[in-house]
């Protein structure tokens, strides 16, 4: 079935394991080895616990590497909750979140839509 037509819940990575364990300090190289390679203009991504594998935030971007440091290293001040769950899992796990990419777009108007459908069906199927 192509991947258009999968909802979200039902889709997985071929290879869904975390990544690596986050670094005392988290360089940007070290941010940019973590991510899968950015071949859009924008992306819809998805955070996923590395832990249950369960998507924990779907974010948009047009800089999946800035964005990725934005919250890896930045995490630390707790004002929204995507922060302070990564902060959490960082320091109870040492791991950082599974980044997965959900769609690429020319636009950044496909993206808002897109990022919001990918909202949309996870909170209709009970998630936060």
């Amino acid at each position: 079935m192509p991947m258009t037509q999968m909802s979200l819940l039902d889709w997985a990575p071929p290879v869904a394991a975390p990544l690596a364990a986050a670094p005392k300090r988290s360089p940007r190289g070290t941010i940019k080895k973590l991510i899968p390679r950015q071949t859009s203009k924008f992306v819809v991504y998805a955070l996923r616990d590395p832990l249950t594998m369960a998507i924990r935030y779907v974010g948009a971007t047009g800089d999946l590497v800035a964005r990725m440091y934005g919250h890896f290293c930045k995490s630390r001040n707790g004002k929204i909750a995507a922060s302070s769950w990564i902060a959490e899992t960082k320091r109870k796990t040492g791991l950082y979140p599974v980044v997965e990419i959900l769609s690429g777009h020319s636009s950044d108007h496909a993206t808002a839509l897109a990022e919001q459908r990918a909202i949309d069906t996870l909170r209709a199927a009970g998630h936060d």
